[in-house]
């Protein structure tokens, strides 16, 4: 029975050693992202992207163990985060369309010279 006891003491001691996503940092992202998404470059996005892909395979392997409350944040956070990498595609793709626009009025103005 001592030796039952000892070993789930022990098992649960390593579970609870195991890293945890850091859903503070995860927020500490959004925040930074949300506040400053028009101004970041695309340097800025590939740290944080880099950041997410480390806490994401955290919390892969630790989901089991977090709370239904835990497991919503995490997504809610995520969502706030995936919304804001396509609003800075969105806003890309309106420079690019701007560009585009400039070059054919340029374009057609070299052709009926």
């Amino acid at each position: 029975m001592k030796i039952i006891l000892l070993l789930s003491v022990i098992i649960l001691g390593t579970f609870g050693c195991l890293p945890q996503p850091e859903p503070e940092k995860l927020q500490q992202i959004v925040t930074e992202i949300e506040t400053k998404n028009t101004n970041m470059t695309d340097l800025d996005w590939a740290k944080y992207e880099a950041d997410i892909v480390t806490l994401s395979a955290e919390y892969e392997k630790n989901k089991e163990t977090l709370s239904p409350e835990q497991r919503q944040e995490w997504n809610k956070l995520m969502g706030k985060y995936k919304a804001q990498q396509i609003k800075r595609g969105v806003d890309k793709l309106k420079l690019e369309m701007k560009d585009l626009g400039e070059q054919a009025e340029s374009f057609i103005e070299e052709l009926t010279k």
